[in-house]
């Protein structure tokens, strides 16, 4: 990287300040007077070891930076925040989505938000209907799906239920539907006719 007086020339960047892990950025934020080949060296020395704390500082975020975790860690991760549908057979992309979804749901408890996140990380097309579009009593809803059901998926979507609805929500029913997709053709004639006067000459 080229750098100046003020700043580090990043690619693509321009002049940019420099970060704690930048290479010369403390001989360069010395004061001119003390800027010689002695504190140079002792400086550029200081930067290594400060650039190894920083490499050994980014293993330790761990929640604040989850897409950079190691994979073989989200077992021990869902069991710490007690992920309620997560599943070590699942493969790593649905692993770090359902531990994702977790630390929201524990936030969003008790909220449509978060039956919604319950039923889009078990089934693959489902929705949540709240009493007042079907006409039910307050604080009732449906669950419609379009998946074909299997018994472990049901049995894990109640128990599951019972954590992140509110207390008072009460479930009428799971509807069972199906969605067809087809091709139809339609064709349009448009018949213009035109009737004429008949001038008569007397």
């Amino acid at each position: 990287m080229q750098q100046n007086h003020s700043g580090i020339r990043r690619p693509g960047k321009g002049v940019s300040m420099y970060n704690i892990d930048d290479i010369g950025s403390m001989y360069r934020s010395l004061p001119p007077n003390m800027q010689s080949i002695d504190n140079q060296c002792f400086a550029y020395a200081m930067d290594r070891q400060v650039k190894r704390f920083a490499i050994l500082a980014k293993t330790l975020t761990i929640w604040s930076d989850l897409d950079h975790v190691d994979p073989k860690y989200y077992d021990h991760m869902a069991m710490c925040i007690r992920a309620p549908y997560y599943k070590s057979e699942y493969p790593k992309e649905k692993k770090l989505d359902l531990i994702k979804t977790a630390i929201a749901s524990h936030r969003y408890a008790g909220s449509e938000w978060a039956i919604n996140q319950l039923l889009h990380a078990i089934f693959e097309d489902a929705a949540f209907i709240p009493w007042h579009e079907y006409g039910g009593k307050p604080y009732h809803f449906r669950i419609k799906v379009y998946d074909v059901l299997t018994e472990d998926a049901m049995t894990l979507f109640s128990e599951v239920l019972q954590k992140v609805k509110a207390a008072r929500s009460i479930m009428d029913e799971v509807e069972i539907s199906r969605r067809i997709c087809g091709n139809a053709n339609m064709g349009i004639c448009t018949i213009a006719t035109y009737k004429g006067e008949t001038i008569t000459q007397v």
